[in-house]
């Protein structure tokens, strides 16, 4: 069976994450070497430095990696149930890999395939990714791309952190939060939250957390609903594979103009101090 070397991290932007792998300059200088008629001049005609390598092939000890066998992925925002989808490995495997806790906001992916990297090379040693290991090669449906729905709360809250996180405590079905809302069923991993005892600007919260393809959507019924300013957010994603029930809450707005369908409630005046913003169709 097909095996591959996995990484994952954090990089601020997706152009530190590229600068990190880029190895343009070092095949650009060997392609030179290699093609173009030696000067005569010693220092001009030597081989290109291994300074020219880039830094993730100086990390982990190789000259260079076949772009035909490496998959390079950034996603912002993406929650750590579906970043771990995007990997053809078996789910269960990655859950239980004890170096996922070790980082925060996971948002870059580096897979190459086993036989592609050389035996001398030391995987463990990036100075910016985490090595998650070598494993076998599984596909499912879930790595295919899917439409999915945000479903939102942002709010204002004075409560202390110990306090406002108690209420999403015990997940589905035990949680004060999931009595609120009548949600049954949500997968742990798919939930992200934030709390801080300061407020800061919505679009700057938002921003943070939710894709550039619904934020601005986002920003906008958020500001209408409680203003510039927020300190807290909670939301996760439902799909086409249910493994997220979707929130079934209507907006008043719009229950005032229509009538509530069947198993839906019509929002809450706040949950834990957190207004339902609404869910938001994305597709990755």
């Amino acid at each position: 069976m097909k095996k591959n070397h996995i990484w994952i991290g954090s990089f601020p932007d997706e152009e530190k994450f590229e600068a990190y792998i880029n190895q343009e300059r070092y095949l650009k200088a060997w392609s030179i070497y290699d093609n173009e008629l030696p000067t005569g001049n010693l220092e001009e005609d030597k081989e290109p430095s291994d300074e020219l390598r880039c830094q993730f092939c100086k990390d982990i000890f190789i000259d260079n990696y076949d772009e035909d066998f490496l998959i390079m992925k950034y996603k912002k925002g993406i929650l750590l149930s579906d970043f771990l989808s995007l990997i053809p490995a078996n789910p269960k495997e990655l859950i239980n890999n004890e170096k996922i806790n070790n980082i925060d906001n996971i948002n870059s992916l580096i897979i190459i395939d086993s036989d592609s990297l050389d035996e001398d090379a030391s995987p463990e040693n990036s100075s910016k990714l985490i090595y998650l290991g070598e494993f076998d090669e599984v596909h499912n449906i879930k790595n295919t791309p899917t439409d999915i729905q945000y479903n939102i709360w942002i709010g204002k809250t004075d409560k202390q952190k110990d306090e406002f996180i108690s209420y999403f405590a015990g997940g589905a079905k035990k949680s004060k939060f999931s009595k609120e809302t009548n949600i049954k069923k949500y997968n742990p991993l798919s939930v992200k939250w934030y709390y801080s005892s300061t407020s800061m600007s919505v679009d700057n919260l938002i921003n943070q957390f939710i894709p550039n393809e619904i934020a601005n959507s986002v920003i906008k019924k958020t500001k209408n609903k409680i203003g510039e300013n927020a300190n807290a957010i909670f939301f996760y994603i439902s799909n086409e594979y249910k493994e997220n029930e979707p929130a079934r809450i209507i907006l008043k707005e719009f229950a005032k103009e229509y009538p509530v369908p069947p198993k839906f409630q019509i929002e809450k005046d706040n949950y834990n101090d957190l207004m339902f913003i609404g869910s938001f169709k994305h597709e990755y």
